[in-house]
């Protein structure tokens, strides 16, 4: 499931939709709790997704940094290059995916998931009882006779693939970078002629007719809705704080005691507690680049560490709000009780993200962007220890699930 959810690294909302009810049967069986199985595809959704350039998440906020290299002309750097540089140090989402492996490995579960673990291995129960599972919400009736198949899905993504990176190749990738425009070209060609050859199978083979895999259609550009406004929204008040001056209003308040390396820790702190209220990364991104980017690039701050953080604070609250679509995807994938997979899985983000705090601090001073390795061993050595505390409270507590 880890793997699976590596794989499919090209949409955060695609991952819980095709992992989800492809592993779904396997998990039952070897009995992972609905709440376990959220997590992995939660956590392998939009973590990965932000470290691509050539996909939405990267196009995105790669326009949001040439709007901040337009008021400083001074800065040589590209867009592009300042984003693979920022990679390195997107410090919680590399993290969270090293974390997810190293639970599936050794079984290290704690706090309210290793309950949920233990109630499915002694019981069978992958959910418990009273929990609502969401795939009922978006579960789809097949017409009488129609089997499933493989190619309604292989096919479609395989036509995206190829699309999008022959428009790539064509452009000089990976040789080169590649302007913003030819990425967004072959998003958007790719998901089109993808989205067309989904349709026409499904309509070979008899799954929808042409009218409802039109109207499947206008129904997904109704959910985008409130996306879009809240895009919008974010947009028009990162707008108005860049008008504002609101960055140099803060550099001249804290001039005399904010540490320009301590910035990235902010940042990255204010961008976790900004998208945990939105469920939005997007909208975190929007606000708050054009507010650290100018504040870094005038402190000195190591521009592509500052980017990080924005970065890392923004996908937090996308992986573990519980208003979050990312979140909402993530349970339907696995049919499982939404405030459950909440609840089980934000002490492993809060575990993340309070070892991601200590490395920005030192990235803020060092640069060092290998220090995320000695981040992972610290990582290991605190679940190691949260699993022995549950597993001992949990053998001193009357629990309905008590470990033998």
């Amino acid at each position: 499931m880890w793997l699976g959810g590596l794989f499919v690294w090209f949409t955060d909302s695609g991952n819980s939709l095709l992992v989800g009810p492809i592993f779904q049967p396997i998990a039952e069986r070897f009995r992972v709790s609905r709440e376990k199985f959220a997590y992995i595809l939660d956590a392998t959704s939009s973590p990965i997704c932000a470290l691509v350039p050539v996909i939405s998440w990267g196009v995105y906020i790669m326009g949001l940094i040439d709007a901040e290299l337009e008021k400083i002309p001074n800065l040589a750097d590209s867009s592009w290059n300042l984003f693979l540089e920022a990679i390195p140090y997107q410090f919680y989402n590399i993290l969270t995916l090293v974390m997810v492996g190293y639970i599936c490995l050794t079984q290290f579960d704690f706090g309210p998931m290793l309950k949920a673990q233990k109630r499915a291995e002694q019981t069978g129960k992958t959910i418990r009882d009273g929990g609502v599972p969401m795939r009922s919400t978006v579960e789809v009736k097949l017409p009488e006779g129609v089997e499933p198949k493989a190619i309604s899905v292989v096919v479609p993504l395989a036509i995206m693939l190829i699309t999008m990176f022959t428009i790539f190749f064509l452009n000089g990738f990976p040789q080169k970078s590649i302007d913003g425009i030819v990425i967004r070209q072959g998003i958007a060609l790719g998901f089109i002629l993808g989205g067309i050859a989904a349709g026409f199978i499904n309509c070979k083979l008899r799954i929808f007719t042409p009218k409802q895999v039109e109207n499947k259609v206008f129904d997904g550009m109704k959910d985008m809705m409130f996306l879009i406004v809240m895009m919008i929204l974010s947009w028009s008040l990162g707008s108005v704080c860049s008008q504002m001056g609101t960055a140099y209003y803060i550099l001249e308040v804290t001039q005399d005691f904010l540490n320009p390396a301590v910035l990235p820790a902010i940042l990255f702190l204010i961008g976790c507690c900004m998208s945990l209220a939105t469920g939005s990364s997007w909208g975190t991104f929007a606000i708050l680049i054009p507010i650290g980017f100018p504040i870094a690039a005038i402190m000195g701050t190591p521009l592509a560490v500052t980017v990080a953080a924005v970065i890392s604070g923004g996908v937090f609250g996308d992986q573990c709000s519980p208003i979050s679509d990312t979140t909402m995807l993530a349970s339907m994938g696995s049919a499982c009780d939404h405030i459950d997979h909440f609840r089980t899985q934000f002490p492993y983000a809060c575990t993340v993200a309070a070892v991601s705090v200590v490395l920005y601090l030192i990235a803020g001073y060092t640069e060092h962007a290998w220090i995320v390795i000695a981040g992972a061993a610290i990582l290991f050595a605190v679940v190691a220890v949260l699993h022995k505390i549950s597993v001992r409270l949990l053998k001193n507590t009357k629990s309905e699930y008590p470990l033998s």
